[in-house]
């Protein structure tokens, strides 16, 4: 099955990487997507937790510091 998202693909650390939405009944959220080259192929990547759209700039990139295992996200050592 060839990968025919238009969604930007990321590569980090041998990990490939997009950004989706979800939209829930009160408030639409952003999710990561990540996995092997086989599953970005196949549409097959995981989800990892979604965040709300309104987190300040700051807030936003915390997030995707520990979506990305950047950073430890606090109280999760």
């Amino acid at each position: 099955m060839k990968n025919s998202s238009v969604r930007p693909t990321f590569e980090y650390n041998g990990q490939y990487y997009r950004v989706d939405e979800v939209c829930f009944s009160d408030k639409p959220f952003i999710v990561i997507e990540y996995g092997t080259y086989d599953e970005l192929m196949n549409n097959a990547m995981e989800d990892a937790e979604p965040f709300p759209y309104n987190l300040t700039e700051e807030e936003l990139l915390n997030e995707v510091k520990y979506s990305l295992g950047i950073e430890v996200c606090p109280g999760e050592y």
